[in-house]
């Protein structure tokens, strides 16, 4: 069983949530840049949260299925229709045989996500199969998906559950009212005019040139105590370098394994999805919180998600599938 890609979208890739334990090779985990999102697209279908999906850009893929199947939708509000009729999203959708899926332009946020009962059937590469463009690894080939790929998917027989859905709050960030996002103190925090409140003092703008390894901000430079090269050091998804010019970046999904800019902060996991959910030119504001209050709300956050396996799982009479992410 294959779904046959009529349209593309932009840069729609297979993703999970990332390939870990070789960062110390020099190898980008990648992954769904938002895998809250991801997960809980896989957990509306009662199936492990690091089950494949299509991540999309902006614009999402128009797909045709060969047989019936069942998908999730969620990530950026978006507009889908299954041939011509809208579908909702955060909840399980029945695809017939032959159906079309045409995912339009996100009509807020940055990227979604597309999950699809028993998951995309692709081979996993150095146990994951997260497309990581650069390095050609994973997913199709270790590309983006174009028009007239293939994509294999299980068959699935059976009824799917009524009453299933995610309460999923909408994003409440505007252009002119940021909701800050929490960060930890860097190792070299001290090491600019202000330390870590200088960073939190300002609002900055995502720069259009920001992509799946790191969102570049733009907004009032950040100075330098001293001009003196740090050590290149390692580096995690959410680090905020900040480069010679002042404007800090935000390492992503993508992310290299080390940098030579210096570390001033780190994003809270947890808050990483607004950022991969943040748009070219929408605000961005930070604040500072302790490294045992971030974890806290991690920790509260995977409470939340069990509980939508279990209830979920529940109804679609299948094993709790979810972990921790």
């Amino acid at each position: 069983m294959t779904a046959t890609v009529l349209s593309s979208g932009v840069l729609t890739t297979v993703q999970d949530l990332g390939r870990s334990g070789y960062r110390h090779l020099g190898l980008p985990a990648a992954g769904a840049v938002d895998p809250l999102a991801a997960a809980i697209a896989n957990l509306l279908l009662a199936q492990h949260t690091n089950s494949a999906v299509l991540e999309y850009t902006l614009v999402g893929p128009t797909l045709q299925f060969d047989f019936p199947t069942v998908v999730a939708l969620t990530g950026g509000v978006v507009n889908a229709r299954l041939d011509g009729t809208p579908v909702p999203m955060h909840q399980p959708v029945a695809i017939p045989a032959r159906a079309k899926l045409a995912i339009g332009p996100l009509q807020s946020g940055c990227r979604g996500y597309l999950a699809i009962k028993g998951g995309w059937q692709v081979a996993p590469q150095l146990g994951s199969v997260s497309t990581l463009i650069c390095a050609g690894l994973g997913g199709l080939q270790g590309r983006r998906i174009r028009r007239g790929d293939a994509l294999p998917y299980p068959r699935f027989r059976g009824a799917v559950p009524k009453g299933i859905a995610a309460r999923v709050p909408r994003n409440n960030r505007s252009r002119t009212a940021p909701a800050p996002i929490k960060v930890i103190a860097g190792p070299e925090a001290d090491g600019f005019r202000g330390g870590l409140s200088a960073l939190c003092e300002r609002v900055y703008r995502l720069s259009a040139d920001s992509d799946r390894m790191g969102c570049r901000l733009v907004g009032p430079a950040l100075e330098p105590v001293s001009t003196r090269e740090p050590i290149t050091d390692g580096v995690v998804p959410g680090t905020v370098q900040v480069p010679p010019d002042g404007q800090p970046i935000v390492l992503m999904a993508d992310s290299q394994p080390t940098g030579g800019y210096p570390r001033m902060a780190v994003v809270a996991s947890v808050d990483l999805p607004k950022l991969a959910q943040a748009r070219p030119g929408d605000p961005l504001s930070f604040v500072e919180v302790s490294l045992e209050s971030a974890r806290q709300e991690k920790h509260h956050r995977q409470i939340a998600l069990n509980r939508l396996a279990i209830a979920f799982a529940h109804q679609w009479q299948e094993p709790v599938p979810c972990a921790w992410i």
